[in-house]
């Protein structure tokens, strides 16, 4: 782990945060207790409320000791984003992104490339644009694809 992860797990053991946090893969409540006791256990969480698609957890703790916790029981916690990237040149365009990712309490991990971005936490795809927006690059969508017939708008 990175220095940078570690100063982000003690800013946020800090605070007090909340996340709601959607899951996937709980198939009843019995899992939804589940996920709950091994949150639960993690120091510093102070409340959950969990069923079987999503969970709030409240305490001094970082997001990603939480995504772990689901994780070790075969779950699905938070959104998974994949982006492709444009704009970042070199080695310190890649920190730079990444240091604005590590700032941010609700993404739980993140890899970032020249080319690609994969983050997961809870925020949306458009929060993570956002993020890359702000730091100065750039998300390449696919564009002119018409999912449902796939064919390209100019062939239509």
């Amino acid at each position: 782990m990175s220095e940078t992860k570690d100063q982000l797990s003690s800013v946020a053991q800090d605070s007090i945060n909340t996340f709601e946090i959607p899951l996937a893969g709980l198939s009843c409540m019995g899992c939804a207790k589940k996920v709950s006791n091994a949150v639960n256990a993690i120091a510093g969480v102070t409340g959950v409320r969990a069923d079987k698609d999503s969970m709030s957890v409240t305490g001094k703790i970082a997001l990603n000791e939480v995504f772990g916790a689901v994780d070790n029981l075969g779950y699905t916690a938070g959104h998974h984003v994949s982006l492709t990237l444009s704009g970042l040149r070199c080695g310190k365009c890649v920190a730079k992104l990444t240091k604005a990712f590590d700032d941010n309490p609700f993404i739980a991990s993140h890899d970032v490339s020249k080319t690609q971005a994969d983050v997961r936490g809870v925020l949306a795809k458009d929060d993570v644009i956002s993020i890359i927006d702000a730091a100065g690059y750039q998300v390449v969508l696919m564009r002119g694809v018409n999912r449902a017939r796939k064919r390209c708008f100019t062939c239509l």
